[in-house]
């Protein structure tokens, strides 16, 4: 540690500090003795800023100390740091009980004892104000983050524009959708959360993704155990699945199975809550070929603990997509809680499968699909109805309700499989009408798998046209 001369012979040079004193030999005076452990020490004070600043110490180098200091962060020429933390740069009069060290930048303005300084920076030395005058380039930082830096011998805060890096702050989607300012920047999270907030929804392939139909066809498993419980929740939440609380593991969700094309992108996305010590939760896709065995996952998101979130940004931060493998021809929603360490609870809902690549767009059912992709019908002059739609049988068979009720039996129902354009001569599904009333059809759907014939389930569309 650093001390004053503690040899013998020292005097009081004010205030109780020891001090030198010179040698008088006529008087009988010995000078003042220099220790080595005092030549040491400041040896050793000297050498360490030298050393910090990454010289190695030459006797040949008499500027090494000042050297050092510059390196460190000490401009001689203007007395002050290249960049310095202060109190404030707004205060115009200077703080009543400033402590040692407090130091602000003055601003335009500036009155009482800080008149005349502006533009300087002021640090309280504990008996008085010391003003430092600094060079362009020169920055300063306050307590809540933002920096300010001295351009054209004036202070301004640095924020990035368009022809100047700098900090930003960030968007919300409100303000990246209004595309007013021209200051905040929007995150690759934030912008793909903005376009999702104006797509129009594509129609949900997962079958009873928001729990419409309750339980039907959902499983639950836990890691070492199998067939887990839960129970249908309805609540300000909307409609999810609670997990029945057991002990740490991992827990998955799986929706019903639905029919997908090799080669094609589909997005899955849905919400969850995790309350638990430790552990992630997230969704993925399972893809299974025509034996029903599974042939791989799309990677999940995981998300950690924590609760529902509707924000357009929650969407997004679970949703994932993927390339249908070859030989793909189903898949379905899982909700994977990961190594819940001591789960309190765990709920899921609103999955949802889409056929194009990321952003997610917004939850709906199967049932209640976006306006340009549902149900419809036109009237034509002259006493004719058009109907159209889309839907999925579930193992071969499907009753669809036309979207109003003929006046008679129509004349043509007609069904067509969406995905053939991804047919095969050892995959290829066929989709038909028939058993049509004025209300419904039956719609039934075969898959030729290269060999045989077999009921299959399969996205369809349909047309029928008949008497309004």
């Amino acid at each position: 540690m650093m001390d004053r001369v503690n040899g013998a012979g020292t005097v009081d040079i004010g205030a109780g500090r020891r001090g030198f004193r010179d040698e008088d030999l006529e008087t009988g005076i010995f000078g003042t003795e220099v220790t080595a452990l005092w030549l040491n020490s400041i040896q050793e004070e000297i050498l360490r800023i030298v050393s910090e600043a990454g010289l190695a110490p030459n006797a040949g180098d008499w500027s090494q100390l000042y050297q050092a200091l510059k390196i460190l962060g000490l401009n001689g020429g203007s007395r002050a740091r290249r960049w310095m933390a202060v109190n404030s740069v707004s205060l115009s009069s200077a703080p009543g009980s400033p402590a040692e060290g407090d130091a602000y930048l003055i601003p335009p303005g500036a009155t009482g004892i800080w008149a005349g300084n502006e533009g300087k920076i002021a640090e309280w030395t504990g008996a008085s104000w010391s003003y430092l005058t600094t060079p362009n380039g020169h920055a300063v930082s306050i307590p809540d983050g933002r920096v300010f830096e001295k351009v054209g011998g004036s202070y301004g805060e640095m924020l990035a524009t368009e022809s100047r890096s700098g900090l930003v702050e960030l968007a919300t989607v409100a303000e990246a959708l209004a595309g007013a300012d021209v200051l905040r920047a929007v995150t690759s999270a934030g912008l793909s959360a903005a376009i999702a907030a104006i797509m129009p929804p594509r129609p949900n392939l997962c079958p009873n993704g928001g729990f419409e139909d309750g339980l039907t066809g959902i499983n639950i498993l836990k890691s070492g155990v199998g067939a887990w419980n839960g129970q249908i929740v309805d609540n300000d939440w909307g409609r999810s699945i609670s997990l029945t609380v057991g002990s740490s593991g991992t827990y998955v969700v799986l929706w019903p199975k639905f029919p997908v094309n090799a080669g094609i992108t589909y997005t899955v996305s849905g919400d969850a809550v995790l309350l638990a010590a430790g552990g992630t939760v997230g969704f993925d896709l399972e893809w299974t070929d025509a034996s029903n065995t599974v042939i791989s996952y799309v990677a999940p998101k995981p998300r950690a603990p924590g609760d529902f979130d509707d924000s357009a940004s929650g969407r997004q931060s679970m949703a994932v997509s993927g390339i249908a493998p070859a030989g793909a021809v189903s898949a379905r929603v899982r909700c994977v809680f990961f190594d819940a360490v001591d789960p309190v609870a765990m709920y899921a809902r609103y999955a949802k499968v889409e056929r194009g690549n990321l952003p997610a767009t917004a939850y709906t059912s199967r049932a209640k699909q976006s306006a340009i992709a549902g149900n419809g019908y036109i009237d034509f002059t002259g006493g004719l109805t058009m109907q159209w739609g889309t839907g999925w049988t579930a193992d071969g068979t499907a009753l669809i309700s036309f979207p109003k009720a003929f006046s008679a039996q129509p004349y043509v129902s007609v069904g067509w499989d969406i995905g053939a354009s991804t047919w095969t001569t050892a995959n290829a599904s066929f989709v038909g009408a028939g058993d049509t009333t004025p209300t419904t059809a039956v719609i039934r759907s075969v898959n030729w798998t290269g060999s045989a014939m077999r009921l299959h389930s399969a996205n369809f569309s349909f047309i029928a046209l008949g008497p309004t």
